[in-house]
């Protein structure tokens, strides 16, 4: 009996140990891909916050922009470091480094924090495993970190909020809610949006789970966040000359949706026309296009990006006009494609028709999606995980305040924004993570099998497989000479991008075969360079204090415990 839960147990560890391996070779391919597919410089309003770095830098007196600091300059000393790493660069190349290995590294940190989060919730660590996996290549997560801008700091930061308050539930050791009131300090001063949207969401949370916090006895702790809001805000200020609340959006946002907005949608164009030329008129159908698709096209739909620009087309779809006839699936060997027959009807005709079956792809998954969480208002979990589920729901609630003009005019009626999931991305993704978790305690389906297809069905709405262009390659191949790992690079990742082995690692002498010309790889747009001479010039020294005090207080506590 010893032997077999002693066996059981070493079962456990391997597959954890394992799980946490493919986890982490995810994650760091992922960072890779996403390097060398999707130059940052060009994501969304990147020139606008770019004002956060010259200043920095030295070159502004002020931001002129509403949004806190931790997260920019936490982008910029990355940047500094990267320059004394990797010389001889642009700033391009510094940048897009910079900013897809700051992303990373939140994402690394958020996934730490959620799994703690799901393993005091009485979560396997297999399925939490399983769960972290499956959101690797989501839509809603590539979307975060492809941009340059908080949200993505407010995924990281609400996991970490959610385990402490599980945390100082389990142990009532208080400085806990120190850590807790510290960190929703700098996480409310970093957007508005973020602020009010967590805001809602903690209150559900402490009402359902946590409502000793409404004691006196806690006072304390309200008292030690608004201290620290008021401090983080006055810097803000100094830095921004302009408080969080000082949005402006550009001319086209001064608009308010009016109630067709909200009540417009065909379910005709839906099934023959699932696009945003279709549906910028409608909020229902933004959300569904949207929810796991690039409805706006700014990221692997963008036509900056090689994840858009040359994809492979591995599979026909042949109309058979027969109600009753079986789908069947064929391979054709001489054009190494899939050939499908099915009663489709004509929409599959159109030579777009695999980018249209990424959109539809991404639209079932929206559907499904919301049903399961639909669903889970009427079931009750053992975890207690129900707030975070639906939590995508208070996005959605709130971004339809921001559209119909509660909050001021900020609604462009010409491409239906601003109603990006983006804006609540960071909660999507905690939700799908939690439903799968949940679903994977709850009932016994072939799990690795489901990951395994979620995992492909993600990598094919983003755009894979590729067929990449001699040029394209060559500048993939520049891009990846510049960063350390370039030589463990190229023992795996060209064969992600169907492309031969490239074994030139020193981009300073890299030559490009197409135009023996140009030196080194020129970006679409040229960003204003940067000095990078010392990331203490302008320091939010607050901001950084407050950050460091999350790892310096549970660090000196366990100091003071082995006392």
């Amino acid at each position: 009996m010893l032997y077999n839960f002693r066996h059981n147990l070493e079962k456990i560890n391997y597959f954890n140990t394992f799980n946490f391996f493919i986890l982490s070779s995810l994650l760091y391919t992922s960072f890779v891909v996403y390097y060398l597919s999707y130059d940052i410089v060009q994501s969304p309003d990147f020139e606008k916050y770019m004002q956060y770095l010259f200043f920095y830098d030295g070159q502004l007196n002020t931001t002129g922009l509403e949004q806190g600091n931790l997260y920019f300059y936490l982008a910029y000393s990355i940047s500094y470091f990267v320059t004394k790493l990797i010389p001889v660069i642009t700033t391009n190349e510094i940048l897009n480094i910079s900013i897809h290995l700051t992303n990373l590294i939140l994402i690394f940190f958020a996934f730490i924090g959620l799994f703690k989060y799901l393993v005091i919730k009485g979560f396997q660590k297999k399925n939490i495993y399983l769960g972290l996996i499956s959101i690797v290549f989501l839509p809603q997560l590539n979307v975060l970190r492809l941009s340059f801008k908080p949200e993505l700091l407010a995924f990281t930061f609400i996991t970490w909020l959610f385990y402490l308050l599980e945390k100082y539930k389990a142990t009532k050791v208080d400085f806990y809610l120190y850590q807790f009131s510290i960190l929703l300090a700098l996480l409310s001063t970093s957007k508005v949006s973020i602020f009010v949207m967590v805001g809602i969401l903690l209150l559900f949370e402490i009402v359902s789970n946590h409502r000793y916090l409404f004691s006196k006895k806690y006072l304390r702790v309200y008292f030690l966040f608004f201290l620290c809001f008021s401090v983080l805000s006055v810097e803000n200020y100094l830095f921004n000359d302009k408080l969080i609340t000082q949005v402006e959006h550009d001319e086209q946002y001064n608009n308010k949706a009016g109630a067709e907005f909200f009540t417009t949608f065909s379910k005709k164009d839906l099934i023959d026309n699932p696009n945003r030329y279709f549906f910028s008129d409608s909020f229902l159908g933004i959300i569904l296009l949207d929810n796991f698709g690039d409805f706006f096209k700014l990221y692997w739909e963008s036509e900056y990006t090689e994840l858009n620009n040359e994809r492979l087309d591995f599979f026909t779809v042949n109309d058979t006009n027969n109600y009753n006839s079986i789908p069947t699936i064929s391979f054709d060997k001489s054009t190494s494609t899939w050939r499908i027959s099915a009663n489709v009807g004509t929409r599959h005709s159109d030579k777009n028709h695999e980018n249209e079956s990424r959109i539809r792809l991404g639209l079932y998954t929206t559907i499904v999606y919301y049903l399961f969480v639909f669903i889970s208002l009427f079931v009750k979990f053992k975890s207690k995980t129900k707030v975070l589920i639906i939590s995508p729901l208070i996005g959605i609630f709130i971004v339809a305040l921001s559209a119909s003009g509660i909050f001021g005019n900020n609604f462009d009626p010409q491409v239906g924004d601003s109603l990006k999931t983006f804006y609540y991305a960071f909660l999507v993704v905690l939700s799908f993570c939690i439903l799968i978790c949940e679903i994977f305690e709850k009932f016994n389906v072939p799990k690795k099998t489901i990951i395994i297809l979620i995992l492909l069905m993600q990598l094919f709405v983003i755009g894979f497989p590729q067929n990449y262009s001699q040029t394209t390659l060559e500048d993939m191949h520049y891009k990846n000479s510049i960063i350390p790992l370039c030589e463990f690079n190229n023992l795996y990742i060209w064969d992600i991008f169907n492309a031969q082995n490239q074994n030139d690692c020193n981009h300073e002498s890299f030559e490009f075969s197409y135009d023996s010309s140009k030196e080194r790889f020129a970006p679409p747009t040229e960003v204003k360079a940067l000095s990078f001479e010392s990331p203490f010039k302008y320091l939010p020294i607050a901001n950084v204090t407050l950050f460091l005090s999350l790892v310096l207080i549970p660090w000196l506590f366990r100091k003071k415990s082995k006392k």
